[in-house]
């Protein structure tokens, strides 16, 4: 799709399903939240990286939000720091932290307070899926670094 559309701007973010245990090059198990995983998971993502930074002007890369389940914040915690760090590898990369976006004060919440200060739910029940609402929160989060790193004109 990248080839055919040529577009400048690409937004990445992958899912919570990437936070588990994963298989190296050569078969070997690495667990998640440990050095050899951190390890593992960097070289795929600046495998990614490499592969599509050439070819857009600008990418952001999406972290995750705080979730509010604690089997999640394990994993976000983990994967979250590898986007950072293998996006500033590159010049045309930019991490896009979104920890605080659907929280408040920095701390989760299921609902938050909407343009009139009235809350909404903003997660789903699982406490990491987000709602229509929570959807339009973080989107606008991410809009506001990409407008910020690209030239409109």
């Amino acid at each position: 799709m990248i080839g055919q559309n040529k577009p400048d701007v690409l937004i990445v973010t992958f899912g919570a399903n990437d936070g588990q245990g994963i298989l190296d090059d050569q078969g070997k198990a690495h667990e998640l939240g440990t050095d050899s995983w951190k390890e593992v998971y960097a070289q795929r993502v600046n495998r990614f990286l490499t592969r599509i930074a050439p070819k857009v002007k600008k990418i952001f890369w999406v972290g995750h939000p705080i979730p509010g389940n604690d089997k999640f914040v394990k994993k976000f915690s983990a994967m979250n720091p590898v986007y950072e760090a293998e996006a500033a590898k590159f010049p045309n990369v930019v991490y896009v932290d979104t920890w605080d976006s659907l929280a408040l004060k920095g701390v989760y919440s299921r609902s938050l307070p909407d343009e009139k200060g009235k809350m909404q739910v903003a997660r789903q029940g699982d406490g990491v899926h987000v709602t229509n609402f929570g959807g339009k929160i973080e989107a606008a989060a991410v809009m506001k670094v990409v407008v910020q790193n690209i030239d409109l004109k």
